[in-house]
């Protein structure tokens, strides 16, 4: 094989035009000669042309793009898994949201309630007070002030109707152990018939809205002497 003095812009420029020329044959195959090459340097260089001798073959899926059916089902999967996670936490943080927000409804309903209950609770108690004196007086027992008398009893009763329909009601009292959580006891008697703290009187009734109170109930308290000698 003859060897040519070239210089290496020179040998460049031509390395460029043989690559251009290289072509890819229908069968795959690409024929390549070997030539030898000297720079100003004396340094020896080889470089590929097309040749009948020497014969390359280039597989034709090493042209095509390659593409994985299997990798690009894996990741539309992936990118569906996560999209699907995303909704899933949209939905929860939606769900949380709506329940925060209809408890806040409910407290917020119930705390308006026990609002107003506190503003009738003494129009209740004064009606309450009228009744039971009218009915110590023989004068207010009187034919006369029978229909005035049914009337305020009537109202009273009304308004005992619309706090149940509100969800009030009042505290037990007699006869139970007294408890600081639903009791005040303003008053104590002597009973030794009637267990220690069992409350026998009723001062001021207390109401309360489920859980929460609205007023204590103001009782009488037993206390005997049995438990104290104890």
């Amino acid at each position: 094989m003859e060897k040519k003095d070239i210089t290496l812009d020179e040998f460049f420029r031509e390395l460029e035009e043989r690559e251009r020329s290289l072509s890819l044959v229908e069968s795959n195959s690409v024929e390549i000669e070997v030539e030898s090459y000297k720079t100003e340097d004396n340094t020896s260089l080889l470089v590929t042309t097309p040749s009948e001798e020497a014969t390359y073959k280039i597989p034709q899926k090493s042209i095509e793009k390659s593409t994985d059916p299997s990798l690009e089902i894996s990741l539309q999967r992936a990118m569906l898994e996560r999209e699907r996670e995303e909704l899933d936490r949209w939905q929860k943080e939606i769900e949380n949201y709506r329940k925060r927000i209809e408890q806040e409804r409910i407290e917020t309903m119930g705390n308006l309630m026990i609002d107003l209950a506190r503003r009738l609770l003494p129009l209740v108690d004064n009606l309450e007070r009228a009744i039971e004196s009218a009915k110590r007086n023989p004068v207010l027992r009187s034919v006369e002030c029978k229909s005035f008398l049914d009337g305020i009893i009537l109202v009273s009763q009304q308004l005992y109707e619309i706090l149940a329909e509100m969800g009030v009601e009042p505290i037990p009292t007699l006869g139970m152990p007294f408890d600081p959580s639903l009791h005040e006891a303003v008053d104590v008697e002597k009973n030794s018939s009637a267990p220690q703290n069992t409350i026998v009187a009723e001062l001021l009734r207390g109401y309360r809205l489920g859980n929460k109170i609205i007023r204590h109930s103001m009782v009488k308290v037993a206390v005997n002497d049995s438990h104290k000698n104890h």
